[in-house]
C-alpha cells in the first residue's frame, strides 16, 4: 500500500493494485490545486498549481503546461513513485518549449511539455509548476473542469486587504457533483477557497450555424480596488478605458483620408455608412492578434496601411474616427449569443468580442462590426443580436440590450418543383437566404473557390433535405441576401406494395436544419429570429388522388409550424409549411416546446400517401 501526504494532510491516495485505474483511460488525476496570489492591479499574481493522478503501468503520457506572453510558466517539476519503484524525478533536459506559430487571443503564446510513464507497474505522479501573470485582470475564470477524467479541483485565491474579490459560480452547475465555497481572514489577507468535485463532463455540440451550447462550469473572478467598495462594473471600465485611449490619436494623415471619404456625405447617416464601407474596403479581418493581448491596441493610424487587423483594433479605430467627427462613439465589449458568460458579470471573460456602438438617435443605435464578412450596414451582426453589450466610457460605464431583427427579415424561402419519373422525383429549386440567414453560406462563398464550394454546398442543403441530391448550383448575392438555385433529384419515394403505390414524403425539406431533439444538458443557439418558408410543387404525369392530408398549426412559446397542403390540379399538389421562431437561443425554459414541434414537424412532413 502506498500513500501519498500532501501538504498539511489535505490529500491522502492509497495504491493496492491498478484495478483502481478508471476503466479504459490511460491516465487519471486526482486532484488539481491551485494556489493565487494576489500582489496588486499592477504587479499581477503568482501561482502555484499541483497536480495527482495515477498511470497504467507501461503507459507514457505527454504532458503539457501552455504558456501566454501574459502568463508566464516557470519551476516545472514531476515526480512519479510505485510500490516497487523509487520516486524518479524529472531531469531538467526532458522539458521542452514551443512557441506557436499563430498567437491566442492574450498574446503569443506556446507551451512547456515532458513525458511521463513507460513504467513496468501502475504508479502514482506529480508535478507542479508556477504561473506569473503580468495582469491581474487576465486571471479572472477558474474552470471547474478538466480535460481529463478528474476527481477534485481546488483553488485558493490569496486577495491583500487594499483589493477586494467578487466573485460568481458561472455555467451548468448540474457538471458539477459537489461545489463549495469558503473564505477566512489571515492578517492582512483574505483567503478564498473553491473546491469542486466535477462530474461526467458535458461536451459542446455543434451542428452547422445551429450550435448546441453546455455551459462550462467555473469561478468567475473581479479583482478591484478596495476604495472602489463594490462598484466593479465602474473600476472594470475606468480600467479597460484607460488601456483603450493609451497612445490614441488621430495623425493629419489619417483626418485627410476621412474627410476625403466624407465629402460625398449629405447626412449623419451617410457618413457613418461611408466610413464603414471604406474600412471594410481597406482592411482585411485576422482572427488572431500577432502576438498583441487584448487589452493592447495598435496605433490606430496604421491600421489602413497594415491592410488587415482584429475586431477589437476595428471597433477602436471606428470609435475615435466617429468622437473626432463629432458623434458619440464608444468601444462595446460584447458577449456574442454563443458564449457561456455572462456580460453583467465584469470580468475580461465575460466578453468575446468587441464593436464600435455609435448613438443614432436617442433610442437607437448603430452596432460597426467591421470583423464580420457578411455583416448588413444598420442591423446588429448575427454573433451580437440580443446580447448585452457594455459600453466604455471611462466614466462607469453602462449595459445596453442589442435588438434582434425580426424573423422575416431572415427568412430563407424554399421553392421546390418535383416531377414524377418513374419511381423517382427530377425537379429544380430555388433558395435565398435573406438577412443573418445567408451568414454561413455567404462566409463560405467567400472563403472557399467555386469547386469547393460546390462540394461544401450540396453537404449544407443536405441538412435541408436528407434524402435529396442538389445539382447544378447557381448563386447570387446582393447586400441583403444569398440566392442558390439549380437541379435535384430523389429516389426511393415510390413504392408498390400489393398492387398499390406508396409516396414517401420524406425527401421534403425540413423548415430549419436542426431537426433533432434537445436532451437537457443542451442549448440551441439560433442566433437571430428565424420565419422560413417552404414552397413545394409536386407534378405527376398523369391523375392522382390519395388520402386527404390534413392542415396542421402549431403555436407555443413563440414557436408556430403550420403546413397547408392543397390538390391544385388532378396531376398537381401544392404543399406550402413554414417554421417562425422569435428567440435567439432555445434554453431549459423552450427546450420542451421545441422538442414537441420538431417531434410534429418530423411527423408531418414524413407521411406516407396511397396513390390511386
Amino acid at each position: 500500500m502506498l500513500k501519498f501526504i500532501i501538504g498539511a494532510g489535505l490529500i491522502f491516495i492509497s495504491l493496492a493494485t491498478s484495478a483502481q485505474m478508471p476503466p479504459k483511460l490511460p491516465l487519471h488525476y486526482y486532484s488539481r490545486t491551485e494556489v493565487i496570489t494576489i500582489t496588486s492591479i499592477d504587479e499581477g499574481y503568482t501561482s502555484t498549481i499541483e497536480f495527482h493522478g495515477i498511470l497504467p503501468k507501461r503507459k507514457k503520457r505527454t504532458i503539457k503546461i501552455p504558456f501566454h506572453e501574459t502568463r508566464q510558466i516557470d519551476a516545472i517539476k514531476a515526480v512519479c513513485y510505485g510500490e516497487s519503484i523509487k520516486p524518479v524525478k524529472l531531469p531538467k533536459g526532458e522539458i521542452t518549449r514551443q512557441t506557436d506559430d499563430i498567437s491566442s487571443f492574450y498574446g503569443s503564446s506556446g507551451r512547456y511539455s515532458f513525458k511521463l510513464g513507460a513504467f513496468p507497474d501502475t504508479v502514482l505522479f506529480r508535478y507542479t509548476y508556477r504561473e506569473r501573470g503580468t495582469e491581474l485582470m487576465y486571471k479572472s475564470l477558474l474552470p471547474l473542469n478538466h480535460v481529463q477524467s478528474i476527481d477534485s479541483i481546488v483553488y485558493e485565491v490569496v486577495v491583500p486587504e487594499h483589493l477586494q474579490l467578487r466573485y460568481t459560480i458561472a455555467g451548468d452547475r448540474r457538471q458539477l457533483i459537489s461545489l463549495s465555497v469558503d473564505s477566512t481572514e489571515d492578517g492582512d489577507h483574505t483567503i478564498y477557497t473553491f473546491l469542486a468535485q466535477p462530474g461526467k463532463k458535458v461536451f459542446a455540440h455543434e451542428h452547422n450555424q445551429l450550435v448546441s451550447v453546455s455551459k462550462t462550469p467555473a469561478v468567475q473572478l473581479s479583482i478591484f480596488p478596495a476604495s472602489f467598495h463594490h462598484e466593479t462594473l465602474s473600476f472594470f471600465d475606468e480600467w479597460y478605458y484607460n488601456h483603450v485611449t493609451e497612445n490614441s490619436s488621430l495623425d493629419p494623415g489619417t483626418i485627410e483620408k476621412f474627410n476625403a471619404v466624407l465629402s460625398a456625405a449629405t447626412s449623419a447617416a451617410d457618413s457613418v455608412k461611408l466610413i464603414y464601407a471604406y474600412v471594410r474596403s481597406q482592411i482585411k479581418t485576422v482572427a488572431f492578434d500577432d502576438g498583441l493581448p487584448v487589452t493592447r491596441f495598435r496605433d490606430i493610424n496604421s491600421l489602413i496601411t497594415r491592410k488587415e487587423t482584429t475586431a477589437k483594433d476595428y471597433a477602436n479605430l471606428f470609435t475615435h474616427i466617429f468622437n473626432y467627427y463629432g458623434f458619440d462613439a464608444y468601444n462595446g465589449l460584447v458577449t456574442t449569443i454563443s458564449h457561456p458568460y455572462n456580460t453583467r458579470f465584469p470580468a475580461l471573460s465575460s466578453y468575446d468580442h468587441v464593436v464600435c456602438v455609435i448613438r443614432k438617435n436617442p433610442q437607437e443605435w448603430y452596432y460597426l462590426d467591421a470583423s464580420d464578412p457578411v455583416a448588413i450596414f444598420d442591423r446588429p451582426g448575427k454573433r451580437i443580436q440580443g446580447s448585452t453589450i457594455h459600453l466604455v466610457d471611462g466614466l462607469g460605464g453602462s449595459l445596453i440590450k442589442v435588438p434582434s431583427t425580426s424573423g422575416i427579415s431572415n427568412r430563407i424561402e424554399g421553392q421546390f418543383e418535383f416531377r414524377r419519373a418513374d419511381v423517382k422525383l427530377n425537379g429544380d429549386y430555388r433558395m435565398q437566404f435573406n438577412g443573418s440567414s445567408q451568414w454561413e453560406i455567404a462566409t463560405t462563398h467567400e472563403q472557399y473557390d467555386d469547386r469547393h464550394f460546390n462540394l461544401w454546398l450540396s453537404e449544407y442543403l443536405a441538412t435541408y433535405a436528407s434524402k435529396v441530391t442538389f445539382n447544378d448550383y447557381a448563386t447570387e448575392k446582393n447586400d441583403t441576401s444569398f440566392m442558390v438555385e439549380g437541379s435535384l433529384n430523389c429516389r426511393d419515394v415510390f413504392m408498390e406494395i400489393n398492387g398499390q403505390t406508396f409516396f414517401f414524403l420524406s425527401f421534403l425539406p425540413f423548415p430549419h436544419n436542426y431537426p433533432y431533439q434537445l436532451k437537457d444538458h443542451q442549448e440551441l443557439v439560433l442566433f437571430h429570429p428565424i420565419n422560413n418558408v417552404m414552397d413545394v410543387r409536386i407534378s405527376f404525369p398523369e391523375a392522382v388522388s390519395f388520402q386527404s392530408l390534413e392542415p396542421v398549426t402549431f403555436e407555443e412559446q413563440g414557436l408556430r409550424f403550420t403546413f397547408t397542403p392543397q390538390q391544385l390540379k388532378p396531376d398537381l399538389i401544392h404543399l406550402q409549411y413554414s417554421f417562425s421562431c422569435d428567440q435567439v437561443r432555445i434554453d431549459h425554459g423552450t427546450r420542451a416546446q421545441y422538442n414537441k414541434v420538431n417531434r410534429l414537424m418530423n411527423h408531418t412532413l414524413q407521411q406516407q400517401l396511397i396513390l390511386e
